[in-house]
C-alpha cells in the first residue's frame, strides 16, 4: 500500500552530473487508482490487465512522452534529454490491486564544461496530482553548491520514511550553482 494514499503519484529524480553529461534516473510510483487509470490507456485487448506484450510497448513510449515535462537547464539554456533504458513493474497494492512503477533513464550531453555555472531541473509531470516528489543530485568531477540531497530518503520510492509522512516531500525543482571541482 502507498503510505500517502491510493490516489497518489510519487516521483523520484536522481540527477548525476559529470563533466561531459548529466544523467537522470527517473521513477514514477503510481498507487492503485492512478495505476488502474494508466493501465486502461494501454490495455489494447480490453481485459483490464497489463499484459506483458502491452507493458513492453508502454514503458518506452511513456518515458518518451514524459520527457517534455522534465526541464533540465544548464546556464539557463535548455538541455535536450535523450531517452535511454526503461522498465515497468506492477507491484501488488492494497486489496490485491496492482500499482505501477515506471523507471526511465535520460541523459544530456554537455559540450562546454568550462563554462558551467548553474544547473536547474524541474519536474512538471502530473503536476495536478498529489504525491511524494524527491530530487537527489550526485556529481563526478564537478563541484555543486546549493540545497540538495545526495542520497534518497525514500530509497527511490521503495521505502517511505514514516516520520515524514505527515508532511510529505514535495520537491519539484532544484537550482544549483556549479564551481570548479
Amino acid at each position: 500500500a502507498h503510505p500517502l494514499g491510493n490516489f497518489t503519484i510519487n516521483h523520484y529524480a536522481g540527477l548525476h552530473v559529470s563533466q561531459d553529461s548529466i544523467s537522470i534516473d527517473y521513477v514514477l510510483d503510481m498507487a492503485e487508482i492512478p495505476a488502474f487509470q494508466e493501465i486502461t490507456t494501454f490495455d489494447s485487448n480490453g481485459n483490464g490487465q497489463a499484459d506483458p506484450a502491452e507493458a513492453a510497448v508502454y514503458h518506452a513510449a511513456k518515458c518518451a512522452s514524459l520527457q517534455s515535462d522534465l526541464n533540465l537547464m544548464l546556464n539557463q539554456n535548455a538541455l535536450t534529454l535523450t531517452p535511454g533504458s526503461s522498465s515497468v513493474d506492477f507491484p501488488a497494492g492494497a486489496g490485491g490491486l496492482p500499482t505501477l512503477r515506471l523507471t526511465c533513464a535520460y541523459s544530456a550531453s554537455i559540450s562546454n564544461t568550462e563554462q558551467m555555472t548553474s544547473l536547474s531541473f524541474v519536474d512538471n509531470s502530473y503536476s495536478e496530482r498529489i504525491g511524494w516528489r524527491e530530487i537527489v543530485v550526485t556529481a563526478d568531477g564537478v563541484a555543486l553548491n546549493g540545497d540538495f540531497a545526495s542520497t534518497s530518503i525514500s530509497q527511490r520510492l521503495t521505502s517511505y520514511p514514516q516520520d515524514l509522512l505527515s508532511s510529505p516531500l514535495d520537491q519539484r525543482e532544484i537550482i544549483l550553482e556549479i564551481g570548479a571541482a
